[in-house]
């Protein structure tokens, strides 16, 4: 029987710092990125900066808004 063990995580968190791997410095990068139009693309251009941030701090109104576009 073959035996694996996923280990990439932890590895990361333990020599990169969990300053680097920590959900907030996850998120800061999000943000970070989003500001610089870099997930524009992934959006088709259909969401602009501001309603990529829009989906950080008002999940409940994103949530509708992709259930309005999915019925359309």
């Amino acid at each position: 029987m073959e035996r694996n063990l996923l280990v990439e995580n932890g590895i990361k968190i333990q020599f990169g710092g969990v300053n680097a791997y920590s959900s907030s410095a996850i998120m800061s990068r999000v943000v970070e990125n989003i500001k610089a139009s870099k997930y524009t693309a992934l959006t088709e251009n259909s969401l602009s900066v501001d309603e990529q941030l829009g989906i950080l701090d008002k999940p409940e109104a994103v949530a509708s808004k992709l259930a309005q576009l999915l019925i359309s």
